[in-house]
C-alpha cells in the first residue's frame, strides 16, 4: 500500500542535504566529505535507508581537515536512525574518528545492539581508533561515581515512582511495577574498556569549534538527559571541559 506521505528516497536525501548545507553556510562550517581521490563528495550524513531520519556531522574547515576517503555512513539494518562517521586530521599522530548517533527510542535490546555496532566502527587490530561519538542516546548512562558508602550510578534511578505507558521503552524488562530499573545496557557496552583524556578531548574540541565570535565555544559540557514525562526533559551536567585551558570539572 502506498500512502500520500510516501516519498522517494532521493527526495529525502536532497532535502536533508539542502538543510545541512544551509546550516554550514550560516555558521561558516563544512559538511562536505572528500573522496579517496581528493575530490568533493556527498554531504556528511546518514539515515536508515527506509526512513527520512538523518544524523550529520559539521566541522570547522579552518582548523580540521577531513581525511580523504574517511567518510562512512551506516544505516539499516544496524541502526534505527543513521550513524554518520568521519575521520579528521587535527594535527595529532593519527586521525580522529568522530561519529553522530541517534539511538532507537523504543527498544532497549536494539539500543544495546547498536552499541556493539558503534564499537565495531572504532575497532582496529590490537586496539581501537581514537575518536568520540556525539548524539542522543535515548537512554540513561551506566557511568558510576563514588557515593557516600560505595560506588553508585552517577544518575540515580529516575523512574521509581513513575507510572505511564512510555516506561516500557526505558526500563529493564520485568521491572515495570516492581523495581523499575532503567535499562543502561547500551552504555554499559560503550563504557567497557573506554578511556579518554580530558586534555586531549579539549584540544580536539578546540579544533572543531566554529570560528565566528558569535559562535565561540568556551567549554564542552557532557550531560545526561532525563525524561520526566512525555516531552518534558531535564539535563544533568556530568563534566565540563574548558576549551581555553587545561583540566575539567566533574
Amino acid at each position: 500500500m502506498i500512502v500520500g506521505e510516501t516519498r522517494p528516497l532521493e527526495e529525502w536525501a536532497t532535502e536533508a542535504a539542502t538543510v545541512i548545507q544551509q546550516l554550514t553556510a550560516e555558521t561558516v562550517l563544512s559538511a562536505t566529505t572528500v573522496r579517496a581521490d581528493g575530490t568533493p563528495s556527498p554531504t556528511a550524513m546518514a539515515n536508515n535507508l527506509a526512513r527520512g531520519w538523518y544524523t550529520a556531522l559539521l566541522w570547522n574547515p579552518a582548523t580540521v581537515t577531513p581525511v580523504a576517503g574517511g567518510f562512512r555512513p551506516y544505516g539499516a539494518p544496524d541502526f534505527w536512525h543513521g550513524f554518520t562517521t568521519m575521520r579528521f586530521d587535527i594535527g595529532s599522530v593519527e586521525p580522529v574518528t568522530v561519529a553522530s548517533y541517534h539511538g532507537d527510542p523504543f527498544r532497549g535490546n536494539w539500543r544495546r545492539d547498536e552499541a556493539f555496532r558503534i564499537k565495531s566502527a572504532f575497532r582496529t587490530t590490537g586496539g581501537a581508533k581514537p575518536g568520540l561519538v556525539l548524539g542522543d542516546f535515548n537512554a540513561l548512562s551506566a557511568a558510576k561515581a563514588d557515593g557516600p558508602e560505595c560506588e553508585q550510578y552517577y544518575d540515580p534511578e529516575p523512574y521509581l515512582d513513575q507510572d505511564h505507558d512510555d516506561l516500557e521503552y526505558q526500563l529493564l524488562e520485568g521491572t515495570i511495577g516492581t523495581t523499575q530499573l532503567a535499562d543502561r545496557r547500551q552504555s554499559e557496552v560503550l563504557l567497557r574498556r573506554a578511556r579518554w583524556d580530558h586534555d586531549d578531548l579539549a584540544r580536539a574540541l578546540v579544533k572543531l569549534r566554529p570560528p565566528r565570535p558569535r559562535m565561540t565555544v568556551t567549554r564542552a559540557v557532557l550531560v545526561d538527559q532525563e525524561q520526566a514525562w512525555r516531552d518534558k526533559y531535564t539535563w544533568r551536567v556530568i563534566a565540563e571541559v574548558p576549551l581555553g585551558g587545561r583540566g575539567a570539572r566533574t
